[in-house]
């Protein structure tokens, strides 16, 4: 499928402020093992470290493309291994 630039910036947006629409702060959790079948399934592996996005945590998006605002890394990993998924 192929679409406009407009099209895809608002694609982006309307991705964007879904991440954004929870509670808190969104997160990027690294695990060990294979992505889980389906989306809400509890990842399989180890939970490796986990990334925090600002708030908001997406730029607005320009010519297609949309970069993430500061991301707050993992102070002290929680495990050691090798990363299989994010979720």
């Amino acid at each position: 499928m192929r679409t406009t630039i407009p099209g895809r910036n608002a694609m982006l947006t309307a991705s964007g402020n879904y991440l954004d629409g929870g509670s808190g702060q969104a997160t990027l959790e690294f695990y060990t093992g294979a992505r889980p079948a389906s989306v809400g399934s509890v990842p399989a592996g180890t939970l490796l470290g986990t990334l925090t996005l600002s708030r908001p945590g997406w730029a607005s998006p320009a010519s297609g493309a949309m970069a993430a605002n500061t991301i707050v890394g993992d102070s002290s990993a929680d495990a050691t291994g090798t990363i299989g998924c994010a979720v």
